[in-house]
């Protein structure tokens, strides 16, 4: 690995060098970490692949590509298993005044970290985490709702039932009409169990 190429030290003796999505953004992280924690780059990185059969150490990091994921989230999801803080969600309204676009895309970058995380088999490690998340952004915020259509996706991704119960309730009590699907991104069986609701629910509550 060239010293003069930047690459973000997650993991400061790490072994391994992550390069991640089309800008191939590297980051140094502990195979160890990932090997122990993640099914999936257990088997990437045992003895029968060849990013495997590879000596690595600090001194002589090993980089292997990942084309397809996307960097943010890849690097998100690296720091949660090295237990670093992410400064996104940290403070996700930095100190700005929140508005529509920081709740968008703070549910976006939940969703995209909630995808990288199922990917790579993850789910059970840091399912606290992402429950924690889940709770912060439907307490912080209320938001629109496609953004609130994000949370619940990821609430039903890992099985996080009250969660997902407080994100579906709070679409239907508080939008006149849901996304549609494919904005939505919800599950089919989730999408129309959804929309049954809200039209029983509009008979009964008066949209605010």
């Amino acid at each position: 690995m060239a010293t003069s190429e930047h690459v973000e030290k997650i993991a400061q003796l790490g072994d391994l060098v992550l390069q991640i999505g089309t800008s191939e953004k590297k980051i140094l992280v502990s195979s160890t970490v990932l090997i122990n924690l993640s099914k999936v780059f257990a088997v990437l990185l045992g003895p029968n692949f060849k990013e495997g059969q590879t000596q690595r150490d600090a001194t002589n990091p090993q980089t292997i590509s990942l084309p397809d994921d996307d960097a943010t989230a890849m690097t998100h999801m690296c720091m949660l298993l090295h237990c670093k803080v992410v400064p996104e969600f940290s403070n996700p309204g930095g100190n700005t005044t929140i508005t529509q676009n920081t709740r968008d895309n703070h549910s976006l970058r939940i969703l995209k970290l909630a995808m990288i995380i199922d990917k790579y088999d993850c789910v059970d490690v840091l399912r606290l985490q992402v429950n924690s998340l889940v709770w912060d952004n439907l307490d912080r915020f209320r938001n629109g709702g496609v953004a609130t259509c994000r949370i619940a996706n990821v609430a039903w991704m890992f099985q996080l039932p009250r969660a997902f119960r407080a994100a579906t309730k709070q679409i239907i009590r508080e939008h006149a009409e849901l996304p549609s699907l494919n904005e939505s991104g919800l599950p089919m069986k989730v999408y129309c169990s959804s929309t049954y609701s809200l039209m029983n629910v509009q008979h009964i509550v008066p949209h605010r």
